[in-house]
């Protein structure tokens, strides 16, 4: 996990299991150099529970009462379940794992940033990066989609920000939160300035329509996920949107596990599609649908 500002505690509070206690040594010890680890007393824990204001830490407790007090003050929370505690309701609580010492740190970085509501870092590149959409972006973003290059091949941006701003935080909950991925947003390093959009979108449901003159579906390339990807006009011919698009080709690879994905772009959209070609997409058919004629290429993702 990066030493950043967003670097935080691990605390377990309450370990009631005692069988548990050398399985905490070793969880403790893996993660020295990533967190600081507190084992607490349960007398103790309750009242300073209730009481902290402590920010940057992430609870992990065995014990029905503990959780309840944590998720009340809006605390992010992850339980340690073991055969003394199955039969405890843990209804309110997330995130529950069975073996703690066994996951690596950025699992943990990833749980508190997803209950402390702070965006996933997908990934670095030399100029960018890519992380989760927030709802601070939208202004950003609204700016962009104005430029009517932008809009030419894609659908718009809401122009309403108020109401895009609803629907990224339904998009955090229902896509980010279900699935792990989605569209991302891509910074300029250097500022921190929004200037794109790159990611992967659930398979298409026949939304391009079918391969010209085709009445039957292009089997398991259906179902593979859809990279898409979006530069703002002033940084394009810059060579970003290569570098954010093989950004997030590598994390398809290595986080999501997958070994093919398929891009579907507007036959019109020549800059795209020689971006895709440079990405090294193939087996390209076409199609038609509502928005005109699409082609679809297809990369396999090596090893």
């Amino acid at each position: 996990m990066k030493k950043d500002k967003n670097r935080f505690y691990l605390k377990q509070v309450n370990i009631v299991c005692k069988a548990l206690s050398d399985e905490a040594e070793v969880l403790a010890g893996k993660l020295s150099e990533q967190f600081v680890v507190n084992l607490m007393e349960c007398a103790k824990a309750e009242k300073k529970i209730i009481h902290t204001t402590e920010t940057g830490v992430l609870w992990l407790t065995d014990c029905p009462d503990i959780a309840g007090y944590l998720t009340a003050g809006e605390l992010p929370t992850m339980v340690w379940l073991h055969e003394d505690n199955r039969h405890c309701n843990f209804a309110d609580i997330r995130y529950a794992v069975e073996a703690p010492q066994e996951l690596e740190a950025d699992f943990y970085d990833k749980i508190y940033r997803r209950d402390a509501g702070i965006p996933w870092e997908i990934a670095e590149t030399k100029r960018c990066i890519i992380r989760e959409t927030t709802v601070d972006d939208v202004d950003s973003f609204v700016k962009i989609y104005q430029d009517p290059g932008i809009t030419r091949y894609t659908d718009a941006f809401c122009i309403e920000p108020q109401k895009e701003r609803e629907h990224v935080k339904e998009y955090i909950e229902k896509v980010y939160e279900f699935f792990g991925f989605g569209v991302w947003t891509v910074l300029w390093k250097e500022t921190g300035e929004v200037i794109g959009r790159v990611g992967f979108e659930q398979p298409y449901a026949g939304e391009a329509g079918k391969a010209a003159g085709d009445d039957e579906d292009d089997g398991d390339d259906d179902e593979l996920l859809a990279l898409g990807y979006m530069i703002a006009r002033p940084w394009q011919g810059k060579g970003i949107a290569k570098e954010a698009c093989k950004a997030a080709l590598d994390y398809a690879r290595g986080e999501l596990e997958v070994s093919k994905v398929q891009v579907v772009i507007h036959a019109e959209n020549q800059p795209s599609l020689q971006l895709a070609e440079r990405l090294g997409f193939r087996e390209w058919r076409d199609l038609t649908g509502k928005g005109g004629k699409f082609l679809k290429g297809v990369l396999e993702l090596s090893e």
